[in-house]
C-alpha cells in the first residue's frame, strides 16, 4: 500500500463511518463472546494494527501489543499515543521470543486478505494462543464486489463466510461466532461500488472509495451501524460487505 494510502486510512479511520461503526462491533463481541466466559485482564496482541485504531478499545480489556509489517503503519500508531507496537511479520509469529501459547486473545482485522497464505497466518495465531483462546477475525466479504478500492489496498482476495469458517476449522479452531456484518448499508455499498466499475479510472494508480460524507449522514451511518453492533450479539447476519467470526483454540 502507498505511503499516501497509509496517511489516508489514518484520518479515516477517526472520523469515518465504517470505521467507527467497526470499532463499536469488535468492542461488543468481545464483551460478549470472550469477557461472557470470565475471562479478565487478557494478555492480546493485534496482528497487522495500522495506525493502532482499535488499540485504545482492546486496551479496555487487558494488555495490548500491537503489530505491523510495516513501519509507515506504525509511525501513525506512535503519533496516536501506543508505545507498545513492534514491527513482526505475521508469517513469522511462533517464531518471536515467547509468543508462543502466550496470548488469550489475538485480533486479526482485515489483514488477511493482504497476505498471501492466509492458512498459514492462522496457524500462526493458533500457535501464539493460549489453550482456550480465542481469535477475532473480520474480513471483506464477496468477489464479485471486488472494486479499485481492493487493489489501492493491495487486497488478495475476498471471502465467503462459509469459506472464512472452514480455513479456521482446518487451523485447528472451534468457531463459536460467525456472521457477516455492514448488513443494512450493504445496499449503498454495492450500488457504489457497481456505478465506480462502469467508469474508467481517473489515473494508473488505484485509490480507495471513500466518499466524504455530510456530517448529518456519516453521523447516522455510525447510528445504524450501533443498531447492527448490537444485533450482532444475538443473530447471525445473512449478508453484508464484511466478515466477523469469534473462534477458540481447542485446549
Amino acid at each position: 500500500m502507498r505511503p499516501e494510502e497509509y496517511r489516508k486510512l489514518y484520518e479515516m479511520e477517526k472520523v469515518y463511518w465504517w470505521h467507527i461503526g467497526r470499532r463499536r462491533i469488535i468492542y461488543l463481541l468481545i464483551e460478549k463472546f470472550i469477557i461472557s466466559e470470565n475471562i479478565n485482564n487478557l494478555k492480546i496482541i493485534d496482528i497487522g494494527c495500522g495506525g493502532g485504531s482499535v488499540l485504545d478499545i482492546l486496551s479496555n480489556f487487558g494488555d495490548v501489543l500491537g503489530i505491523d509489517d510495516n513501519e509507515t503503519a506504525l509511525n501513525f500508531a506512535r503519533q496516536n499515543g501506543f508505545s507498545n507496537v513492534r514491527r513482526i511479520n505475521g508469517a513469522h509469529l511462533s517464531k518471536e521470543p515467547n509468543f508462543l501459547n502466550n496470548f488469550d486473545l489475538v485480533t486479526c482485522l482485515d489483514v488477511m486478505e493482504h497476505t498471501d497464505d492466509d492458512e498459514l497466518l492462522l496457524r500462526e495465531i493458533f500457535q501464539i494462543l493460549k489453550p482456550n483462546g480465542y481469535a477475532l477475525i473480520t474480513v471483506p466479504a464477496y468477489n464479485f464486489i471486488w472494486s479499485e478500492h481492493d487493489e489501492a489496498l493491495n487486497h488478495k482476495r475476498r471471502y465467503t463466510a462459509s469459506e472464512l469458517h472452514r480455513k479456521l476449522n482446518d487451523a485447528g479452531f472451534a468457531v463459536i461466532k460467525r456472521s457477516y456484518a455492514i448488513t443494512f448499508l450493504f445496499p449503498l455499498i454495492l450500488l457504489y461500488r457497481l456505478f465506480r466499475g462502469v467508469f474508467p479510472k481517473d489515473s494508473h494508480e488505484p485509490k480507495t472509495s471513500y466518499v466524504m460524507l455530510p456530517k448529518s449522514i456519516n453521523t447516522f451511518f455510525v447510528y445504524i451501524l450501533g443498531i447492527e453492533s448490537r444485533l450482532l450479539n444475538y443473530i447471525d447476519l445473512p449478508f453484508g460487505s464484511s466478515i466477523v467470526c469469534v473462534a477458540r483454540k481447542k485446549a
